[in-house]
């Protein structure tokens, strides 16, 4: 299991969670949600991967995503 990203982003995370899910990758998102519970403690949300294995495709999935700027999923086409 690998800590492979982490932002205060909700959206982001969300994104992330929809893409890795369609790659059928596992994770666990972390402290989500706890901000809220505990004011004035920075906890930012984190995604791990459950596979080691799984590493690389994930990295390159949250790469795409940081370079294309994207914070909600890419519309699909009408065809």
């Amino acid at each position: 299991m690998k800590r492979i990203y982490s932002t205060p982003e909700n959206a982001r995370i969300g994104l992330i969670r929809g893409l890795l899910e369609a790659a059928g990758i596992g994770y666990e998102i972390r402290n989500e949600g706890i901000s809220q519970a505990i004011p004035g403690i920075l906890f930012m949300p984190e995604i791990w991967i459950l596979r080691d294995e799984d590493e690389a495709e994930s990295k390159e999935i949250i790469q795409s995503i940081l370079s294309s700027g994207q914070d909600s999923p890419p519309e699909e086409s009408g065809q």
